[in-house]
Order: C-alpha cells, then structure tokens, then sequence
C-alpha cells in the first residue's frame, strides 16, 4: 500500500479481530457474556479487504499488473500465518484439552492437508470446511475474491451503475440465504450447502468495499469521530447474548458494515491514538488466523482469562518473530 495508509481502518480491523476471539472464548468456555455477534466480523473484513486492495492494486491492475506479481504479493502476505496455523493446529488438535474422539490417522492427515493446501476437506467428512482451525474458512474466500479482483481490475473502474447492480444481485443471493438459514453465523463452513452459501457472503462484501473505494466520495471535509465508529462497530459485533436474528444480520452486512468502512477510511490517521490502530492493525491477521487452536491448546486451564490472554501473547510473538520477517523476506524475491 501506498503511504496513505488508513490507520483507523487498520484499528477497527483489530478490533473486529478481537471480536471473534471474544465470541471463540465465549463458546468454547460457556461464558454467560461475550461478543454474540462476532461472527460479522469476518464481514467486516471481507469489506475492509475489498476496499483497501482497490487502493492498494487498483491502478497497477489497470496498467498492467501480472498475475503472477499479485498472486505472489497476496501469497505472501497472507499465506506464512497459514503455514503456522498449519503446523500448530494439529499439535492443539490432539495435545489440547477438547475432549471427543480423534479422527483416525488417514483423516487427519486430510484434515490437515487442509489448511496447508487451502482446500475444504472437512467437508469429505461430514465435518466443517477447516476442522483444525476454523477462521481459515474465510481465507480460503478471500483468496478466491482477490483472484476476482484481479481479473475485474484489469478492465478498469468499470460504471457505477452497472457496479450496483450486480452489488445488488449479490445483495440479494446473501439476504435470501441468511433468511432462510436464519443467520450469518454458520454461513461459508459448517456444512457442503453452507460453504456454497459462502460465496454470495464474500461476494457482496468485498465488491462493497471496491465500489467504496471506487465511487464513493469518503475523502470529505465532514468525518465522523473515531470514538463514534469505534462505539458503533463495538455495539455491532460485541452487542447481543447469542440469539441470532437475520435480519439484525441483514442490517450489519447490507449496510451498517459498509458505511463504517466508508466513514473510517477518512478518519485522520494521526495523533496519539496513530500507533494503537496500528499495533491493533498489525495484530489483527495472526490473532485472526492463530487463536483458535491456542485457545484448544489451551482449554484445559479452564480459564477464558488464560487462555485469551494465551492466544494474544502468542499471537504477538508469531507477529514479531515468524510473520513479520518472513513476510519482509518474501517481498524481496519472486517465485517466478
């Protein structure tokens, strides 16, 4: 990304991000009070993403940019937490403190091969897309929508009309499959029909965010205050006590989500807050990816306090020690 970089965009992400581990702890330790509606979060991001890529490639796509150089440059930011979450979540999966039977040795391998190779292979065995680590579902639907993009931002901006139209039809596909289903939650995962569902899920979201980038006039004299968004996303995600509404879904995706990231991106950047919306930004992808099999790891402390605090601290060192650099050393050298 170009140094016009949206730091408030980037703490909102952590926020969201910290969203889904609240609603993870809550699930798996019973907690009476947690973030209901975390699972919008993946919303959030999938939006966030569509948004910053059109800034980040949308003029080199339409100069010209390989495929190759934007597969790698995706791969390479996304794909070293993978690998980590590769090699970890079997490790919790079996050492940690869940109870239930252990799929045989073929089937874990399969299970496994799974989040290395980006694949839904739970779903061959009646189980989730991603078994091991759940969050990989949404990785695997926005490598696929970056792959759209590509192809898209190669012919240019296109027309707003035309852009809202199939906005529009994505719109519809989600809003009739979250009434029928009766929520977002399980949406992209649970399930063969689910994980088909996932598609318009990601769809309208990201597109939302490229048309926000592209057609919507965010960079305006008037901004909505920091602390007015961070109130409103933390109501979105965090309000609620595990009754799910579809329509109280339908207003988050459709509308309330993508007007918070339009309202962010022209947020100033600056002042003393700069540097916790980007430690919370930079945070915000290993907590997202890595959490859920410490939180296995470590579920037989039986403490939620524990274990979150856990996820994070490990998180944070993945962060600095493994993802960072390697990320660094990725950028500088091309697999073609």
């Amino acid at each position: 990304m170009t140094q016009h970089r949206f730091v408030f965009l980037d703490g909102m992400r952590g926020i969201a991000a910290f969203a889904v581990v609240g609603l993870h702890l809550g699930l798996g330790f019973g907690l009476k009070h947690y973030p209901a509606h975390g699972y919008l979060a993946v919303d959030f991001f999938f939006c966030l993403s569509g948004f910053v890529l059109s800034h980040a490639y949308g003029a080199r796509l339409t100069a010209g940019m390989a495929f190759r150089d934007f597969a790698w440059a995706r791969l390479a930011r996304l794909y070293p937490m993978i690998f980590a979450a590769g090699v970890l979540a079997p490790i919790a999966y079996y050492g940690g403190g869940f109870a239930g039977p252990h799929p045989p040795l073929g089937q874990a391998a399969l299970l496994c091969g799974a989040i290395f190779l980006m694949l839904p292979f739970g779903l061959l065995l009646h189980q989730p897309a991603f078994v091991l680590d759940g969050p990989i579902w949404s990785l695997f639907f926005e490598l696929f929508a970056n792959g759209l993009f590509f192809f898209q931002g190669r012919r240019g901006a296109g027309q707003l009309g035309l852009s809202l139209v199939v906005l529009g039809c994505f719109g519809a596909a989600l809003g009739l499959t979250i009434i029928l289903v009766g929520s977002a939650a399980a949406i992209g995962f649970s399930s063969p029909a689910s994980f088909l569902d996932g598609f318009a899920r990601v769809l309208y979201s990201f597109s939302a965010g490229v048309i926000i980038h592209r057609f919507v006039p965010y960079e305006t004299r008037w901004r909505a205050p920091a602390w007015a968004l961070t109130f409103g996303l933390v109501v979105v995600l965090y309000s609620g006590s595990g009754r799910n509404s579809p329509f109280y879904d339908l207003l988050a995706i459709i509308f309330v989500l993508p007007a918070m990231v339009a309202l962010g991106a022209n947020v100033a950047g600056q002042g003393r807050m700069s540097g916790v919306w980007r430690f919370l930004g930079e945070l915000s992808y290993p907590v997202y990816v890595i959490h859920e099999p410490v939180l296995r790891a470590l579920f037989r402390w039986h403490s939620a306090a524990l274990a979150g605090a856990g996820a994070i601290a490990v998180s944070y060192a993945l962060m600095v020690l493994y993802d960072t650099p390697v990320r660094r050393w990725l950028r500088k050298r091309s697999l073609f």
